[in-house]
């Protein structure tokens, strides 16, 4: 049975990914993206689109601090909006 990486893993392997794929030529592009999908079992377009989108291939916790800390809370609007008063 064949083991799968974890999503941290796979989004590791994205993230290495990204320098060479954009300097590549077309074939180089072929190779690694056939080497991306032997890894992670994503789908050519996916990993292609992950490649061409960092902001979504960043780990999902990196990701959830960028937007709490990225995203005003209700409760701080609220004192920001009282202060003013």
């Amino acid at each position: 049975m064949e083991r799968r990486l974890s999503l941290h893993a796979r989004r590791e392997v994205i993230h290495h990914q990204r320098q060479p794929y954009h300097e590549a030529d077309q074939a180089t592009k072929h190779a690694i993206l056939d080497e991306i999908c032997a890894l992670t079992s994503y789908h050519r377009v996916y990993a292609r689109w992950l490649l061409n989108h960092p902001e979504a291939a960043q780990p999902v916790e990196i990701r959830v601090v960028l937007q709490k800390f990225l995203s005003p809370s209700k409760q701080s609007v609220e004192q920001q909006q009282q202060e003013r008063f």
